[in-house]
Formats: C-alpha cells, structure tokens, sequence
C-alpha cells in the first residue's frame, strides 16, 4: 500500500498495515466493541479522520478489543481496487441504536528550522524538509436511537505531531 508519507506516490512492501487495522478499528468503534489497547500514528494520516486511525507496531503497539456480546462475532476484511472494507458479523441487537464518531481538533503550527551552507550561493534556499502541522484531537462517540441524539460521551485525546520544516540557506557571497 502506499505509505503515510507527505506527497508519497508509491505504494512499498509492508505498507498499510496500519490503514487495515485503523478500517478494523472504525469497525469495532462503530459496533461498540470494548476496545482495551489503541494507538494514533504520530503524525496526521491521510487515510482516516484524524483520532480514528490505528497505529501498530510489532511488539509495541497493539490494537487490542473484546467481544463482550453474548454471541460471538466474525471479523471479515476484504481488499479489492484499493478498498479495504471490515464487516463486523454478528446477531443484531441495535434496534434502531447507532454511533456516530466526532472529533474536534485544534492544530498545532510547526517550526521552520534554517541551516546556513557557505557552499550555497547567498539568496539560495533549498527546502530540506516540509513542515507537517499537528493536532490535538478530542474523540466523542455519539449514541443515536433512530437518529436521535441520546448522549455523547468523551472517548480520549490524541496528539499528532507537528514537524519542522527545514530549509537551507547559502550563504557564500555572490560575485559581481
């Protein structure tokens, strides 16, 4: 899949992992699956609604839920044409009950770090890396009943980091 980089182009081997588990996650959010482990990528992803993305790392981070339901549940995950879709399978007992997901988010402006080079002519930037702005995400899981609001209810805070940007700057002087 591709990957999560700014302006990246090409999909690599061994990406998406986090864009299936984050579909897996929205689906077990959705159906109100007890979920006991859940990590936001450190930066803002361009896959998912910022604070519903899932970030796993082998032998650190985890996605991790319980099936509390007195039946048990199926978990399908398909891909087809770059679609990930997750059905979470099981008897039905919404009865017109729903969630809805919403967030609130505040950005974090980045830094812009210079590094003079004498070996630049002066005047001359170059931009070394792009600056990616944060967020502070506040994460609410809404409880509908036949479309109605019956309470919103504080899920967690989720903090994506910004980034610096980088630009290099000549400094040699210029000869006339």
């Amino acid at each position: 899949a591709y990957d999560n980089s700014p302006g990246a182009i090409e999909k690599v081997l061994g990406g998406g992992i986090s864009q299936v588990a984050s579909c897996i996650y929205l689906a077990a959010f959705l159906t109100d699956i007890d979920i006991t482990e859940h990590h936001c990528y450190p930066y803002t992803v361009n896959y998912s609604p910022l604070g519903l993305d899932a970030h796993v790392i082998k032998g650190s981070k985890n996605l991790v839920f319980t099936n509390t339901f007195d039946f048990p549940i199926k978990i399908e995950v398909s891909y087809i044409d770059d679609i990930i879709n997750v059905k979470i399978i099981g008897t039905n007992q919404k009865n017109g009950k729903g969630i809805q997901p919403t967030v609130t988010s505040t950005p974090n402006s980045y830094e812009t770090e210079y590094i003079e080079d004498p070996e630049l002519d002066e005047g001359t930037e170059i931009l070394q890396q792009s600056g990616i702005v944060g967020y502070e995400v506040k994460v609410y899981k809404k409880r509908l009943i036949n479309g109605v609001e019956l309470i919103t209810e504080y899920i967690t805070t989720e903090t994506y980091q910004a980034r610096k940007e980088i630009i290099i700057r000549g400094t040699k002087p210029i000869d006339i």
